[in-house]
């Protein structure tokens, strides 16, 4: 998969197609709360199943119910690439 930074357009676009997902200092960033603590540990452990599966890895931060995810492209200068966007839709699809 290419690590080339997409544009703002580019990234605008896949949005689009991303409820709750954010484009914000050359970062995707999505929060999610869950029912209740041990909800969101087993979300955690399924996005890091992701992760492994795609050899990219994001930033989780969890908070009792709530989960903050944040994505870039450290091989890419730190800019969102399509590794970014394919990990946000495997984690919306799976949340949803």
């Amino acid at each position: 998969m290419s690590t080339q930074p997409l544009s703002q357009g580019e990234v605008e676009l896949a949005l689009s197609n991303l409820p709750g997902w954010h484009f914000e200092d050359n970062k995707l960033s999505a929060e999610f709360e869950f029912p209740n603590h041990l909800f969101a540990v087993a979300v955690v452990s399924a996005i890091g199943l992701f992760q492994e599966e795609l050899n990219h890895h994001a930033t989780l931060s969890l908070t009792y119910n709530k989960l903050i995810v944040v994505t870039t492209t450290h091989d890419a200068g730190n800019k969102v690439t399509k590794k970014d966007i394919t990990l946000a839709h495997k984690i919306t699809e799976f949340v949803e």
